[in-house]
């Protein structure tokens, strides 16, 4: 039960204080649109090789095209 006063008390006061409530939302709304227009999951400009040690006629022929 004391549990349940404290995590009240410290809610209230959060909901109060202007900047905290600006540090627990604005901050990661920030985060999301910055890293949002900054990270992609597209890859682009990538050289890319394949070794064969094989070197039998069904790996060649998937190369020939």
């Amino acid at each position: 039960m004391q549990f349940l006063f404290f995590v009240r008390k410290e809610f209230l006061h959060v909901w109060r204080d202007k900047r905290t409530m600006l540090i627990l939302f604005g901050m990661p709304i920030m985060q999301i649109l910055i890293f949002g227009f900054a990270l992609t999951n597209e890859v682009k400009n990538t050289r890319i090789g394949i070794l064969d040690k094989s070197k039998d006629e069904t790996t060649s022929l998937l190369f020939i095209s």
